[in-house]
Formats: structure tokens, C-alpha cells, sequence
């Protein structure tokens, strides 16, 4: 299997969301605009992601004494592609805990969603779907049939609203981060 340098990964990404938004590389502008807001949103829900996991009482089971894999069901895991594929991404999951910025950027941005409600609930709904599904990894097209609309529609929505959702939060003075 051939291994891609960061330069040559980095070139084979085609969503730009998919790059991190780091100040350095792209100037924080002085409003709100749709793709800034898009790109914290999904940083939101990508904190959201890294958050620890709610600890609570524990399920029912896992009681018994472990069992001991013998080699030839070790060399069987391995040659499953299924099984294999499913190792290596816990293997390479992201286990880093938010920041306390984060958290807050995080916050702030679900007030923003909430305050959108407010205006355009449908817009909200459609905003916070699409990037829950670009920071888990999801299907977007899937999030938009869940919700009865087509793709196209539900893209458009998303653009209309970005829009309307940054003019809001200038027209409130919400400092951009």
C-alpha cells in the first residue's frame, strides 16, 4: 500500500472544509460571512465530537473472564478486510480534548443557531444538519432525505441560510473569531 506525504494528501482533498481553519493561513475577516460561518460550524461540531463521552452507570455485562484470541484468530482478524479496516480507524481516531477556546467557539456557535431559530427555523434545522454531517463524516445527502428535501434544495437552503445567519450576527455586532 502506497503512503501519501501531508503535501500530496493535501492536494487530493477536494471539500475545503476538510482542511483546518487555521488564523495563519486565512485572515479572520472583520464581519461575519457565509463561509466563515459555515467553516466554525463545522469546527463546532467537530469539538462536539472530541468532547468526553458522558460517564454514567455502566451497561449490564462485559462480567465474564476475557478471552484469549489464540494466533490463527489473530491472523484471521488481520487478513479480514472488514475487521482490519475497522481497527485501523480506532487505531487512528482523534482522542485530543477540546480546548477551553474550543469549547466556547463551540457554545457560542449553538447560540448562534439557537438565535437563528428565532428567524428561520427551517434554515436553523438545515445548517445544523449539514455540519453534523461534515464534521462526523456523514452523508449529506442522507441528512437532506431524512428531512424530505432534495439534495439541490437542501444545499440551497444551507446557502440562503449562511447568508441570512451572518448578516444576523453583524447586524447584532457579534465580534467574528
Amino acid at each position: 500500500m502506497r503512503t501519501y506525504s501531508t503535501i500530496e494528501l493535501d492536494g487530493l482533498r477536494v471539500n475545503s472544509l476538510e482542511r483546518p481553519y487555521l488564523a495563519h493561513n486565512e485572515p479572520i475577516p472583520e464581519l461575519w460571512t457565509s463561509d466563515h460561518l459555515s467553516r466554525r460550524l463545522v469546527e463546532a461540531f467537530t469539538v462536539l465530537r472530541r468532547l468526553p463521552r458522558v460517564k454514567g452507570p455502566r451497561a449490564p455485562g462485559n462480567h465474564g473472564p476475557a478471552y484469549m484470541h489464540d494466533w490463527a484468530d489473530r491472523l484471521a482478524q488481520v487478513e479480514d478486510p472488514e475487521i482490519l479496516k475497522e481497527h485501523q480507524a480506532e487505531q487512528n481516531r482523534d482522542r485530543s480534548q477540546p480546548s477551553a477556546l474550543d469549547i466556547q467557539h463551540m457554545d457560542q456557535c449553538n447560540e448562534f443557531l439557537r438565535a437563528f431559530r428565532d428567524q428561520d427555523e427551517l434554515g436553523a434545522l438545515v445548517l445544523a444538519r449539514w455540519a453534523l454531517a461534515s464534521a462526523f463524516g456523514q452523508s449529506v445527502a442522507k441528512k437532506a432525505k431524512e428531512m424530505g428535501m432534495a439534495k439541490s434544495s437542501f444545499y440551497a437552503r444551507r446557502e440562503g441560510g449562511l447568508k441570512t445567519c451572518a448578516a444576523m450576527l453583524n447586524r447584532r455586532g457579534i465580534s467574528v473569531f
